[in-house]
């Protein structure tokens, strides 16, 4: 159910897409209640994809930038410790999933990871994670390269799907935000001025003036995909904007991958399909 609002003198059309299905777009009027559409099966067999159980957590890609008055500069030592911090937070996340965790060795898989890699970036730049679910066909990676890849990733650890990270926080120094707040103060130093002068020349004896201090623009910038490992198919996307992750917190670090991951569960088995299986 939804409501419309329609252009004066013109009507609307609606684009319906589900999984497996051609898509179909239908005009509607402004005297319509309900629509009926019956969607046609693509040509050709379309397969349920297999359910995922075993997930390997890829180290995430994850720039760290501190950002100074006159110049930034990127932190690598601190790239490398938000990264394993975030790494122990999805993994986390997903153990609570049901569903196995198997960490990635990036140093003895590199030559395997990186056509992976360049793969998992053009998704992340590409889709949608609100449109995915509604593709007719999910995309799948791109070159030969990345999908021998995978394959041979799921070899090596028995994973199913492999899940990519990565993201960019900048973090400002205390020279950025004290110059910040210099510059500010300069210029509310003359308002203030200013201010003053007309409340004393109009004979007021009362006079405030509030000072606010500027928002610093820090965040943390996070996208992701997973990847099933023996199609090559995107099964979920997702990307979104935190506040900078404190490394003595990691907390924080597990409530942005419980954000992150979300709509992940849908992927994944469920505790019902678990226990039948088991009992099975």
């Amino acid at each position: 159910t939804r409501a419309f609002r329609f252009p004066k003198k013109q009507n609307l059309w609606l684009r319906l897409e589900k999984r497996g299905f051609e898509p179909e777009v239908v005009e509607i009027e402004p005297g319509t209640t309900r629509v009926n559409v019956e969607l046609a099966m693509l040509t050709g067999e379309t397969v349920e994809p297999d359910p995922i159980t075993v997930v390997a957590v890829v180290t995430p890609d994850l720039t760290v930038v501190r950002r100074g008055f006159a110049k930034e500069r990127e932190d690598v030592s601190a790239g490398k410790a938000a990264a394993d911090l975030i790494a122990r937070a999805l993994a986390s996340r997903l153990e609570g999933s049901r569903v196995a965790i198997v960490a990635v060795d990036d140093a003895e898989l590199e030559e395997l990871l990186r056509p992976l890699w360049r793969d998992a970036r053009s998704h992340m730049e590409l889709v949608d994670p609100i449109r995915l679910p509604y593709m007719s066909v999910a995309p799948t990676l791109e070159s030969r390269s990345a999908q021998s890849a995978a394959l041979a990733l799921a070899e090596r650890t028995g994973a199913d799907a492999a899940l990519f990270v990565a993201g960019r926080s900048n973090v400002e120094t205390g020279g950025m935000k004290a110059g910040k707040v210099g510059i500010m103060a300069a210029g509310t130093a003359c308002s203030f001025a200013s201010g003053y002068a007309n409340a004393m020349s109009s004979g007021s004896d009362f006079f405030t003036y509030n000072i606010y201090l500027p928002s610093f623009a820090e965040g943390l910038g996070l996208e992701a995909v997973l990847i099933d490992t023996r199609s090559g198919a995107v099964r979920w996307a997702n990307k979104g904007l935190w506040k900078p992750i404190p490394l003595d917190r990691p907390e924080v670090a597990e409530e942005v991958a419980h954000d992150l991951l979300s709509g992940l569960e849908k992927q994944l088995p469920t505790v019902d399909a678990v226990e039948t299986q088991e009992e099975e």
